[in-house]
């Protein structure tokens, strides 16, 4: 463990067994709504009004399972696994690995988020783009974040609304989209809208614009 504010506790009192092959995960010290299991290291989420039939199941799981089997758990290195045939230092992969844990415990976000197509490729932007700068000194993390207040995104909110015969409205909402259009004029709306639409199979009825 090379992050010290990433800790590893077993609960100081508890009748139940499963403590035996679990522990509670702690972030500078505060435990988070997260478990460890001590064998396989595969990290559940947990409340202490939720019970422990979720670790019992893990628990039968985890003495018979194997790597080679698709649906098993995936262990937190198992989300980071290298895509590569590259051998990667053990150290460097227990940082990630570290970092990881508590990126998702902190705010307890859900560790999937580690495994998704979006996660990853702005994982594999930010190590391509330190890749470049390298060699240039004293560049910050920071300075290649962007900054939620300095990002400007226009999203499209699209509604349907449906007055029956007896006169209720009912409403579905369809999604926020973002916009990705040049402009916000009226026939760049209609296009987007349009498009939108088509993708639920759906189309505006013009004699009733």
């Amino acid at each position: 463990n090379y992050d010290a504010s990433l800790t590893f506790v077993k609960p100081k009192t508890s009748s139940s067994p499963v403590w035996s092959s679990f522990s509670y995960v702690f972030i500078s010290n505060r435990k988070k709504d997260f478990v460890c299991c001590d064998k396989c290291k595969d990290v559940r989420h947990h409340k202490s009004d939720s019970g422990t039939s979720n670790m019992i199941k893990h628990i039968k799981s985890c003495q018979t399972t194997s790597k080679d089997i698709p649906n098993a758990s995936l262990t937190i290195k198992e989300y980071l696994r290298s895509k590569t045939a590259q051998p990667i230092s053990r150290i460097f992969k227990e940082k990630i690995t570290d970092a990881t844990v508590e990126f998702v415990a902190v705010d307890n976000r859900a560790f999937e988020l580690a495994s998704g197509d979006e996660f990853i490729n702005l994982a594999q932007t930010i190590f391509n783009v330190g890749q470049d700068l390298s060699k240039t000194p004293g560049v910050n993390v920071l300075d290649l974040i962007p900054n939620p207040r300095t990002v400007s995104v226009s999203f499209c909110g699209i509604a349907l609304f449906y007055l029956n015969d007896e006169l209720k409205l009912h409403v579905f909402i369809l999604g926020c989209f973002p916009y990705d259009r040049d402009n916000q004029t009226a026939s760049q709306i209609r296009q987007f809208v349009d498009s939108k639409l088509l993708e639920f199979n759906l189309t505006l009825d013009n004699s009733k614009l």
